[in-house]
This record gives C-alpha cells, structure tokens and sequence, in this order.
C-alpha cells in the first residue's frame, strides 16, 4: 500500500512538473493565436527533421550494439527497435524507458540484467561527456545569453546552467572511477563488495559475485580499442545528427538559418530542462528548453517559440512511436514474454 502511494505520488509530480512547463510556455499565448500560427508552417521540412532523427537514433542503436559484443551478437535492426521500445515507455509516468528496454532484451536473448544494465550505464557515461563538452563549449562562448531570471523565482538560466554543469562533472567524474575500477581492479572491488556484504548468506554472497561479473562484462567492451573507437565515433554522429535535426525546423518557420553555436544552446537547454523537469516522455521539459532559446536568447515571437517547441516534441516522439509500435505489432509484444526470474 505505501509502495502504491509512493508510486502515485511520483506520477503526480511528473504531471506537476508537465503543467506547470506548458504555464510556463504558454502564458503569455492566446491558444487561438498558436492555433492561427500552425497555417505560416512550411510542414515539407519536418521529412528532413524526421530523417535526420531517425538516423541519430540508429547511430545510437549501432552503439548500443558495439557495447553488447561481449554477450551476443545482434543485428543493428533488432538493437534499434528494441531500444525504441523501451524510449516509448518514457511517455509513461516515471520514464522507465532503460529499464523495459533492458527487460525486453533479456527476454529475447537471456542476456543478464545486471550487464545490459553495465552497458546502459557506459551509454550514460559517453552521453554526459559529450553534453559536458557542449555544455562547456556554449558557456564559454555564450554566457551573456543565459543571463535572465527563469519565472519570477529570480534563479537565472546563468546559474541553472553553472549547477547543471557541477552535475554533470560529478557524475562524469563518479562513473568513470566506477567504470576503471572495474576494468582495471576487479579483485579489488571484490574484495570491497565482499567486505561490505560480509554479513549476508554464502548463497547470496557467490550471486552477488555473478551480478559483478555480468556487470564486469558490459564494460569489457571498450577495452578493445577499435571497438572503443567506433563507439565515440557513433556517440559523436548520434548527438551531430540531433543538433543538425533542427536546421530544417527553422527553414519550416522561415527563421533565418541559426549558427551552429546557437543549434548547441538549443540542444544543451532541452537537456537542461528535461533533466531537471522529469516529465512524462519530455513533454513539457522539451518545449520549455527550446521556448527559453527561441524567445529569450533569439528574440523570436513568443507564439512562434511555443509553437516550435510543439512541433518539434511531436517529430520526435513519431520517430519513437512508429518504431516503437512496429516492434509491438511485429513481434507480438508483452510483458508477459519478457517479465522472466533473473
């Protein structure tokens, strides 16, 4: 029962956060004036958005694929409409969208838990080095546009983006020792694991040591410095293709073509807000982010900011939903077929 209130409680907040992001964005916007705003659209540019997206997804998805060697080798198109699967549980309350794309792997090919969940972990690693390296890039060279107050609260964008960047040094920091010691001194940490569950039954203690060798596993990968390679090299042109992803939104809007500059600020803020806003599948988060660039940092028409942000959640999330929906419909998709005992 108190499991259930806490789970409901979480779902409460994100929608919390949902509502008051869309106050945010459209409280200065007659919903009659953004419907208008829809017609000025050239709609012919979303295919290129909608290409450039999908490629950035299958960039990921042929990293994720590196990542898995050390268990099994799977085709590109099955890692990608696995993992879009599971980013399609993100639009749920609580956006378990790493776990059911972890869940659903296991069931298809009985890869343990614990190492698709090391190899999720790497993606985060790599993922918030390059978001720490653009973060730091639009920081320095444009840190007079986050100079203005977020809401009446007087926090500035200047200070959510300096506590954004401590964040994401810390933890870039904390899971690169996490990941060396486990490559570098495994019988260490085992040692240290062993200590600090000294206490529990010899049974627990040798599947606890199992958990740390699939874990161990999802890692080895990178030691191959090929492998390594092509996994930077993808991690690179997944985020290059999504900053690239909003050139053809801008011809759409008919708004003069931004600088690369200002296409990592667009990119940086949504993942700003979506971090510190958790809501259901970004919305709200995501358009908040781009409303903030498009208006305050651009000085573009606040019902065209708002209605930017708009259509570009909703390209986004087709990309998701239709590969995420062929997956389901394709391979007869349920919880039953992959909710297997570890």
């Amino acid at each position: 029962m108190q499991t259930n209130l806490k789970e409901a409680g979480k779902v409460i907040i994100g929608f919390i956060f949902v509502l008051g992001s869309f106050y945010y964005v459209l409280e200065n916007v007659p919903l009659s004036q953004l419907s208008n705003s829809f017609a000025d659209v050239n709609f012919s540019y979303c295919f290129p958005t909608v290409a450039l997206l999908f490629f950035s997804y299958w960039a990921r998805a042929y990293r994720w694929k590196l990542l898995l060697l050390p268990f099994k080798s799977i085709t590109t198109s099955e890692v990608y409409f696995t993992m879009m699967t599971g980013f399609l549980g993100n639009a749920l309350p609580l956006r378990a969208g790493d776990f059911l794309r972890a869940f659903i792997l296991k069931g298809k090919h009985g890869i343990s838990l614990s190492g698709i969940f090391a190899t999720i972990l790497m993606e985060w690693l790599l993922d918030i080095i390059l978001l720490l390296f653009l973060f730091t890039w639009a920081f320095n060279f444009h840190s007079e546009a986050f100079k203005f107050s977020f809401l009446e609260t007087g926090i500035s964008t200047q200070e959510m983006t300096t506590h954004f960047g401590r964040f994401c040094m810390i933890m870039t920091t904390g899971l690169t020792l996490f990941v060396y010691l486990f490559l570098q001194h495994k019988q260490l940490f085992l040692k240290l694991i062993n200590w600090l569950s000294c206490w529990l039954p010899q049974k627990w203690n040798k599947k606890l040591e199992v958990q740390i060798d699939n874990f161990s596993l999802g890692f080895s990968s990178i030691k191959n410095y090929r492998i390594l390679l092509q996994v930077i090299f993808y991690s690179i042109l997944e985020w290059l293709l999504t900053i690239l992803s909003f050139i053809p939104l801008f011809l759409a809007y008919s708004f003069d073509t931004p600088s690369f500059d200002y296409l990592v600020i667009l990119t940086v803020m949504i993942v700003i807000f979506t971090t510190a806003l958790p809501t259901p599948g970004f919305i709200g988060s995501f358009n908040a982010g781009i409303y903030v660039v498009l208006h305050h940092f651009m000085d573009k028409p606040e019902v065209l900011a708002a209605n930017f942000g708009i259509v570009a959640w909703i390209l986004n999330f087709l990309v998701i939903l239709i590969s995420g929906s062929y997956f389901i419909f394709k391979y007869r998709f349920s919880f039953k077929t992959i909710w297997k005992p570890e």
